[in-house]
């Protein structure tokens, strides 16, 4: 026996599905855009500053955002050619579904990729990047300080970072404040931070930290490892330095007036919990 004929009734029902999915496609086609300019719109807000994204990226099956090609820049620059305050070219986050339904959230990752920094130091001794924070607005005089509410036992939330990657870093300081001071350029390598966490039970175990930064001529290498316990933090790290310049060190050296300082530093210093355990260094 033949099956049901396809009838007007069917072809209906078939041309709203159809509809319902090209409205799905076109909202998602859409929200990245939507998205965009309304981070645009309170990030400036925010920062009180100029802010450009040039594109977004999301992947809602899991849980990710990335924001490309993003430039902060002061309200009022200094020059028409100033650049950039901060600049990225991709910052992406993901959170884990599943934790949220025990009230933890948990990032996945979040990475960076060749983040610029413009740092100066300006004349009146102020860092130019204060201008993105928010003023603090003194408390009224007629307020009187009240104890901290003591945090929930049953029902609050737990937060955690699996894993925070930056690759590719740069910084750039000016010290405006001192005459005949050198522009510093600093190099971000690498960084990666793993486990990242206020309550130890949310991982089990302690963060560790990897950095690995070129100075000028130089480098420095960082393993750290912090774990956080009821009553108090530990904190284990090993510093590994090599061929660090010190002729910009004479312009902070207090009362002395050297017009020149040459040399570089290699040190090693092992830290535990409050203590420098081992230290040394070597200067030429």
């Amino acid at each position: 026996m033949l099956g049901h004929p396809f009838t007007r009734d069917h072809l209906w029902r078939w041309r709203r599905w159809i509809a319902a999915l090209g409205l799905l496609l076109l909202v998602r086609a859409a929200l990245p855009e939507i998205v965009r300019r309304v981070m645009i719109s309170q990030a400036a807000q925010v920062l009180h500053a100029h802010v450009e994204i040039g594109d977004v990226e999301l992947a809602l099956y899991r849980g990710g955002i990335a924001l490309k090609d993003v430039a902060i820049r002061a309200a009022t620059p200094a020059a028409d050619d100033a650049p950039p305050l901060i600049t990225w070219k991709r910052l992406a986050v993901e959170v884990r579904w599943l934790p949220l339904l025990r009230r933890t959230v948990r990032l996945r990752q979040v990475a960076l990729e060749s983040p610029r920094v413009a740092l100066d130091r300006l004349a009146d001794g102020q860092l130019n990047l204060l201008a993105l924070l928010p003023a603090r607005e003194p408390p009224p005089a007629e307020a009187t300080p009240t104890a901290a509410p003591s945090p929930a036992t049953h029902g609050h939330w737990e937060y955690g970072v699996d894993r925070v990657v930056l690759r590719d870093g740069g910084l750039r300081f000016r010290d405006l404040a001192i005459m005949d001071s050198e522009p510093v350029e600093i190099n971000l390598e690498h960084v990666e931070v793993t486990d990242i966490a206020l309550n130890q039970h949310v991982y089990g175990g302690p963060s560790n930290l990897h950095l690995a930064m070129a100075f000028d001529q130089g480098s420095l290498d960082l393993d750290g490892r912090v774990t956080f316990g009821a009553d108090r933090t530990a904190i284990e790290a090993n510093l590994n330095a090599w061929g660090l310049p010190l002729r910009q060190a004479r312009l902070y050296i207090p009362k002395v007036g050297w017009s020149a300082l040459e040399g570089t530093l290699d040190a090693a210093v092992n830290y535990r919990s409050g203590a420098v355990v081992d230290m040394a260094s070597v200067t030429s």
